[in-house]
């Protein structure tokens, strides 16, 4: 293997330990900054969907933005839940049923035989 490949790969798998090491970083800054937002109730600001938010100024001015989304029916769907169990009323759910639409060259045949009108 060459001295040039050599490199790349031990730069690159440098570079794949220090961008894991700052992604742990950044999740631990994310969570203290989520619970500084939780502790200043009085700071957080009603959002257009029904959430809160917070923001949080830095020392170089810049900003970061803590979301507390609106409650909601389900926030996810659970993949592992159990199916549907099969019923009496499962029946209704799977009968055969019957449904027409229009051809994509329905519109031009109709067309082609109606008489045009005059203006």
């Amino acid at each position: 293997m060459t001295t040039k490949i050599k490199n790349l790969v031990t730069e690159a798998v440098s570079l794949d330990r220090e961008i894991s090491e700052q992604t742990d970083r950044l999740k631990e800054i994310k969570a203290q900054l989520v619970e500084a937002a939780r502790e200043r109730e009085d700071e957080l600001v009603p959002t257009d969907g029904g959430g809160l938010r917070w923001t949080a100024e830095g020392s170089d001015g810049c900003i970061a933005l803590v979301n507390f989304p609106a409650p909601s029916l389900k926030s996810k769907i659970d993949g592992e839940a159990s199916p549907l169990r099969k019923s009496s009323r499962s029946r209704a759910l799977s009968s055969a049923v019957s449904s027409s639409r229009r051809s994509p060259t329905s519109r031009s045949k109709t067309s082609a035989t109606r008489p045009r009108r005059c203006s």
